[in-house]
């Protein structure tokens, strides 16, 4: 095997990881997650038999739940390896940006690439976020 071959293999090993952790996120967590919300929701139905006290711990537990499912989302997105492909190259740099210092100005709109140019792209925008320091 050469070099060339062992770097494609390497980087369709880390493609098929950086793939199973999206579906798990998607599929599994994120469902999970909105289950959880709808059971609270239903508990909040029976709010005049609650107390006072439960109902803050709702509107704490709501709060957190929705919180979790928006990571999860944002998550299962980033750790896509073909996200342009999913939802398009401006979308897929929005995603990959939202929440971190990285400002993209996306006014002058972008190139009409290839599906493989838009995926290499936003493997750079992934991998720039992942080397910033934290903060």
């Amino acid at each position: 095997m050469n070099n060339d071959d062992l770097i494609e293999a390497l980087e369709a090993l880390r493609r098929a990881g950086s793939a199973a952790v999206s579906r798990a996120l998607h599929d599994e967590i994120g469902p999970s997650l909105c289950s959880a919300g709808l059971m609270v929701s239903l508990l909040r139905r029976q709010s005049g038999r609650l107390p006072a006290e439960a109902l803050e711990w709702m509107d704490g537990l709501e709060a957190a739940l929705g919180s979790a499912i928006d990571s999860v989302r944002l998550l299962s997105y980033r750790a896509d390896p073909a996200l342009s492909q999913r939802c398009g190259l401006r979308t897929a740099l929005e995603y990959l940006a939202r929440g971190t210092p990285l400002h993209l100005d996306l006014s002058k709109g972008l190139p009409d690439w290839a599906p493989a140019q838009c995926e290499a792209a936003c493997g750079v925008v992934r991998d720039v976020l992942l080397a910033l320091p934290a903060g």
